[in-house]
């Protein structure tokens, strides 16, 4: 029996509803390409648009680069030091006078510093130096830290840094320390940046020059960078520590890549007892820290370089970090520096470990001519440093005998 379908017009609708679908299909597809055509081309039109104006206007909403204040002073000269004389002024004055105590709701009391503070006028400086001596010397504190050298013309490749303490040394101490990287700097063309250490207070922890001293250190080296953005090296030099031959300059005495590959240290451990060493076949030409290693094993902070370099500046910043700076390493900065070539190679591969006795031999006054050639200073050295000098209490009376006997032909 013939099958007869209920509807004879059913296969005439279902090839109706065929052509409909692919119809439906192809208008579908024509507009998906039209979307397609219309995305690319706005796609197109905002990233050559960018291109050429975004960066330029991102730019514009980026603020400028500065130091720990807002405010900008222009040196007129490279040598930048502070006013030395007016030591007996701040140490009348006190932390407690120069910064503001502030007081958490939990009674944690810490001093702040004013970023937005702005220079004092030339007006300003006469009227107060005339009528008001601490509050000139006040604010002359404030603008010692606002001081950059940004002349690109005859900029120095290198910069000596340093700093002061008014609260744990004489007048005379500084001025010599001080003088001898003076000294130094103007024989090879070089920047000098020193600060009061006592500016860099605020921010610490713990608020107090004699237990956070060694981590001022690079705070002072960052602040330098961004006062001199088209130096090379930042050399770090303790205010207990003098430069013994002012007519070396740096990159002959050490940063020349042959001599700077004969002292350096190689496959020797990062420091005393660990097992990462330093690099058997490290390549000087990419040295971007150069630190001390002394005969105990210790990283000797009192004189170090530092590059304003990708490396040099993680290196700092790190240091820097709050969780670490406040870390109870045994040996502190030292300690701090260790831990991290230990675990951080990307750094270790661009430090170079040198023998003391490059820029830090040390005074050390029952072994100084017994001692170690390669670590105490011997008469003719380039740098004595007087570490440890703290806790005899004879840093002033050390660094003036041999202030007397600097190289000064």
């Amino acid at each position: 029996m013939p099958f007869i379908p209920k509807n004879k017009n059913k296969w005439a609708k279902s090839f109706k509803i065929w052509t409909s679908s692919v119809r439906f299909h192809l208008q579908k597809r024509g507009r998906v390409s039209l979307l397609f055509v219309i995305a690319l081309f706005l796609f197109l039109s905002y990233g050559l648009s960018s291109l050429f104006s975004g960066q330029a206007h991102h730019r514009s909403k980026i603020p400028p680069v500065h130091g720990l204040y807002k405010s900008e002073v222009a040196s007129s000269t490279p040598l930048i030091f502070p006013s030395v004389q007016y030591h007996d002024t701040l140490r009348s004055l006190g932390i407690e006078s120069l910064f503001t105590l502030r007081t958490d709701i939990d009674g944690n009391k810490q001093y702040i510093m004013k970023p937005d503070d702005p220079p004092m006028t030339e007006a300003e400086r006469k009227e107060l130096s005339e009528k008001n001596l601490r509050k000139f010397v006040k604010r002359n504190f404030y603008d010692h830290g606002k001081l950059v050298y940004k002349n690109r013309v005859n900029h120095p490749e290198v910069v000596i840094v340093s700093l002061i303490d008014f609260e744990g040394y004489s007048v005379d101490h500084l001025v010599k320390t001080v003088q001898n990287k003076v000294d130094y700097a103007q024989r090879h063309n070089y920047g000098v940046y020193v600060r009061w250490a006592q500016e860099f207070i605020p921010q610490l922890q713990k608020q107090s020059v004699s237990e956070s001293y060694e981590f001022i250190k690079p705070l002072a080296i960052r602040a330098a960078m961004n006062a001199f953005p088209y130096a090379k090296y930042f050399w770090f030099v303790d205010q207990n520590g003098l430069i013994m031959d002012l007519d070396k300059s740096l990159q002959q005495h050490l940063l020349e890549p042959k001599i700077l590959d004969a002292a350096t240290l190689k496959s020797v451990p990062v420091i005393e007892g660990s097992n990462i060493k330093t690099y058997k076949h490290f390549d000087s030409r990419n040295a971007k820290i150069i630190i001390p290693k002394t005969e105990n094993g210790n990283l000797d902070t009192s004189s170090f370089v530092v590059t304003p370099s990708l490396q040099g500046k993680a290196f700092l910043d790190y240091i820097n970090d709050p969780l670490v700076r406040n870390y109870p390493f045994p040996n502190k900065l030292s300690s701090t520096i260790g831990h991290m070539l230990e675990w951080h190679p990307s750094i270790l591969q661009r430090t170079a470990l040198v023998v003391p006795k490059t820029i830090a031999s040390s005074y050390k006054p029952a072994t100084s001519q017994e001692g170690s050639d390669s670590v105490y200073y011997k008469e003719g050295d380039f740098v004595i440093t007087f570490a440890g000098c703290e806790i005899s209490k004879s840093c002033e009376a050390e660094l003036a005998k041999y202030y007397e006997k600097v190289k000064l032909e």
